[in-house]
């Protein structure tokens, strides 16, 4: 599949729950930390580079974030597995497939998709802090994300 969303930085927004963002938990910047919804306060914590990997039609999304010795952190799966699987930052990066979901009122949706094992990022609860979850695609709302510039 073509790159839909280009290389940059952002803010990803949860359609179902519009007050939410993506966000590093508490900012602790260290590995096996989870992705949680919080309300948007334009922190480093809450802002994601896209990147594409050359040759691919996959993306990476990084956190601005950064370990205290300097290394990337990027969404990722946690050391230990659960069900349902949480989304974590750590040091070595999932690749996504950032695809088209349809449009939200009159804004494009976009959702994170795992192609390796076919799940999806998924918010489904509204409350500050709900961990972000890997899940099959039922195509609500909790699983399409608004990208914004930051």
């Amino acid at each position: 599949m073509a790159q839909i969303i280009p290389a940059g930085k952002y803010y990803i927004r949860c359609a179902a729950f519009t007050d939410r963002v993506a966000e590093v938990y508490e900012a602790v910047p260290e590995p096996n930390i989870p992705i949680v919804g919080f309300p948007l306060d334009k922190q480093p914590e809450e802002q994601w580079h896209v990147e594409t990997i050359p040759g691919q039609a996959l993306q990476v999304i990084r956190s601005e974030l950064t370990t205290p010795d300097d290394r990337p952190l990027y969404w990722a799966e946690p050391v230990v597995r659960a069900m349902p699987e949480p989304v974590v930052v750590n040091l070595f990066p999932m690749r996504f497939s950032i695809e088209p979901a349809g449009k939200v009122g009159n804004v494009e949706t976009y959702r994170v998709h795992d192609p390796s094992r076919d799940l999806v990022a998924t918010l489904l609860d509204g409350d500050e802090m709900a961990q972000i979850f890997l899940a099959k695609w039922r195509g609500d709302n909790t699983q399409k994300w608004f990208f914004e510039s930051a």
